[in-house]
């Protein structure tokens, strides 16, 4: 199975999501699965994230759990005859989001039908629900679609760009607005950059802690290291004079 890489540092509400793997657990095409169909896609070759909804409104999938529900999603694929006379491969999406959790589906490199004449390139991340309808992407599932945002890009070494379905091919997918995903992922990567930032200089204020308590207690004992010690603290104070801090 191809790796998927979770980010090492996300909001704390992103790295809260639960993250469910059901590959080798989903209905495949008994004609032959993604892999048949398909050689797997050489993970250098995939640059671009595509935003989905899997346009079935919540009140008519509201009696499926969302094991049930993605096996029935997957099975109307293989039924289908749209893309491939003999049914498709399996589940269509590589990352699934429901209820609020993040499910893998699919291996990151396999060739699955996303977007029609784009699916060399690209990895399709769904989110269930009818968006071009009356459905609403609620704080949960929101969060849970931000966090396979991460971990797709975080196992693209050659991501390039994020894109809907809808602006790539005419149709309504996935009818929750773009221009809010990007502007809140803008805003997730600013303050991950920060916290970053944060951290280093955390690290380095504990490092200049240790060091000068150190050579405080050098200078405060008599020995070879006293004089030494106490000019390189000499040396520390009055940079810190100089920039007004002491």
């Amino acid at each position: 199975m191809t790796q998927w890489i979770l980010p090492k540092i996300l909001p704390n509400n992103l790295a809260a999501v639960p993250v469910i793997d059901l590959r080798g657990k989903l209905p495949v095409n008994p004609n032959g699965g993604w892999t048949v169909i398909n050689p797997p896609r050489n993970v250098e070759a995939l640059t671009d994230i595509v935003m989905h909804h899997d346009a079935l409104s919540k009140s008519s999938t509201a009696k499926y759990t969302d094991e049930q529900l993605i096996q029935n999603i997957s099975t109307t694929h293989i039924n289908s005859k749209k893309n491939r006379s003999k049914g498709d491969g399996g589940f269509p999406y590589h990352l699934f989001i429901r209820n609020g959790k993040l499910y893998i589906c699919n291996d990151l490199t396999d060739f699955t039908y996303g977007v029609a004449s784009n699916n060399g390139y690209t990895v399709h991340i769904s989110v269930s629900g009818n968006y071009a309808g009356n459905d609403v992407l609620n704080d949960a599932d929101r969060a849970a679609l931000y966090m396979a945002y991460y971990i797709a890009k975080s196992s693209m070494p050659a991501f390039k760009e994020l894109r809907s379905h809808g602006e790539m091919t005419p149709t309504a997918c996935p009818g929750y607005s773009m221009d809010k995903v990007r502007s809140d992922i803008s805003e997730i990567e600013l303050s991950m950059e920060l916290n970053d930032n944060l951290q280093g200089q955390l690290l380095n204020a504990a490092a200049l802690e240790t060091r000068v308590k150190d050579l405080y207690k050098k200078a405060s004992n008599p020995g070879k290291n006293q004089f030494e010690a106490i000019r390189k603290l000499s040396r520390v104070a009055d940079i810190m004079r100089a920039e007004g801090l002491l």
